[in-house]
């Protein structure tokens, strides 16, 4: 059926809304004091507002984890219970389907008024094993690119992270302004725009580019420093900025086999033979090897470069084969708001063009969208359109 061709791809499912500070977040838009907005990322598809026959193809082929049914997996393991003041609800993701992502870092921070986000882990689990893959916030297993650095996931919490599971580890988020509508031909947000939400590999830098070029169109007046500075890193000075997330990678592999040795207990003698170190007297007890800078230093950053991991040692050779696979990404956020333009009037975009240019999508053509496309909005609520 031909509606079938204009049903969303994979989407990008986010737990909860993102808190401001907590991110390598490279936000444009004067005034935008760094939140991220809002995602649509679980709204039903624009097709089943055309007629009765494409509504029928969007509830045949969605088929969200929410409701009594979506409680319990193919297992019979119930999902756990999680709630936040932040939580996404309800959970618009397609089993299977869709990719599910964690803000959350154990450094997070809610706003002073309000008790600390219990631990999603549990759920975030549950949900990844539902989803198509899951993804996570470099903060969480090893800041990228920063002179600062939080606490790495707790010991006890490694288990959540199963063995051979895909975790996509956002480096950086960039949101792009622009009009639903020009999001809508640009052809990178999704087929008609529905897709607000895309996980890049920053090693690709062809598309990265096209994102590049999609908001050099679209560029507000504020001219958008932040997000100017980080193309010109990631496209102009690719092989130097690859270079970076490729050590990236490599520290990763130490600071996940470092968390496995505290969270399984590895002995000493053990530790000693995974972790060689020259300078360290025969016989001497092993002494945490990582060097931390020192109290006077501006750099709170951990030189996760220096120490030497012993790959060819049999445990960690069987770590190493069970570890997840954690894929660098940068995460590109369409936002409508047009948030640099603070004095514009606060007209939205209205669904009725879109809403055609589905239907002429499906036509094989493109449908007039029947009036100006307002190249505004306001600033507006971070929790919703």
């Amino acid at each position: 059926m031909i509606w079938l061709f204009c049903i969303p791809g994979r989407r990008v499912y986010e737990m909860h809304t993102a808190l401001p500070d907590n991110h390598s977040n490279i936000l444009g838009g004067a005034g935008h004091q760094g939140e991220l907005g809002w995602s649509p990322s679980g709204r039903v598809p624009i097709i089943s507002h055309v007629c009765h026959e494409a509504r029928e193809v969007v509830l045949k082929s969605h088929v969200y984890i929410s409701g009594k049914e979506g409680q319990v997996d193919d297992d019979g393991v119930p999902r756990p219970e999680w709630t936040t003041w932040n939580e996404s609800l309800p959970v618009r993701l397609r089993k299977g389907l869709d990719i599910v992502h964690l803000h959350w870092n154990p450094s997070y921070d809610s706003p002073f008024f309000l008790p600390g986000p219990p631990n999603p882990f549990p759920c975030f689990q549950w949900l990844a094993n539902q989803a198509a893959a899951a993804s996570v916030s470099a903060d969480l297993l090893h800041p990228f690119d920063s002179e600062f650095t939080s606490p790495t996931i707790a010991p006890e919490d490694v288990k959540y992270l199963c063995p051979h599971n895909i975790y996509y580890v956002v480096l950086t988020i960039v949101e792009i302004h622009m009009p639903a509508y020009e999001a809508t031909h640009a052809g990178v947000f999704g087929r008609l725009g529905e897709e607000p939400i895309q996980l890049v590999d920053p090693r690709d830098t062809a598309r990265v580019a096209r994102f590049r070029d999609i908001w050099r169109r679209n560029r507000l007046p504020s001219e958008e420093p932040d997000v100017a500075e980080f193309f010109s890193r990631a496209v102009d000075s690719a092989e130097a900025y690859c270079a970076r997330v490729e050590r990236w990678r490599q520290e990763l592999e130490k600071v996940w086999i470092w968390c496995k040795c505290r969270e399984l207990g590895v002995p000493d003698e053990t530790l000693t033979e995974i972790w060689p170190d020259p300078n360290r007297p025969e016989g001497a007890p092993f002494i945490w090897p990582f060097p931390f800078p020192p109290l006077a230093s501006r750099s709170l950053r951990v030189d996760w470069a220096r120490p030497v991991l012993n790959k060819e040692h049999p445990w960690v050779h069987a770590q190493l084969a069970v570890m997840p696979c954690f894929k660098p990404a940068l995460m590109f956020r369409h936002c409508n708001r047009m948030c640099g333009l603070l004095s514009e009037p606060t007209e939205r975009l209205s669904a009725v063009p879109r809403v055609a240019l589905a239907a002429g999508a499906a036509r094989g053509g493109r449908a007039a969208t029947g009036g100006r496309i307002v190249r505004g909005g306001g600033r507006g609520s971070r929790w919703g359109p």
